[in-house]
């Protein structure tokens, strides 16, 4: 068990966590990570029925999309979807976001 200098109490597991991932350099990847849960608030719900993220990769959001129809919309709204993703993130974690017409992967 390890203890907090300052009060001689033991540390959160959270406060170890965080510094795990800062001396490891995964901060980012956690970060980037969050736009899975963000995505359905950024797009709403229509859009995340028909386009789900799958992997973000230095900034670049992979997104499968049910149709070209939608790839097309998409397209055209894709800096308005990466300022509210960004927003939501509250930095700028989504670069570009790259679409692709597939299967969409199941919710479970």
């Amino acid at each position: 068990m390890t203890n907090d200098d300052k009060t001689g109490r033991p540390s959160k597991v959270s406060d170890i966590l965080t510094a795990i991932l800062k001396d490891r350099g995964w901060n980012r990847i956690v970060r980037q990570h969050r736009v899975f849960d963000e995505w359905e608030g950024a797009v709403g719900t229509i859009i995340a029925k028909n386009a789900r993220p799958v992997r973000i990769d230095r900034g670049v959001l992979l997104t499968i999309v049910s149709s070209p129809v939608w790839t097309q919309e998409l397209t055209l709204m894709k800096k308005t979807i990466i300022g509210r993703l960004n927003d939501r993130l509250g930095e700028p974690i989504v670069l570009d976001i790259r679409f692709i017409q597939g299967d969409m992967p199941d919710d479970s």
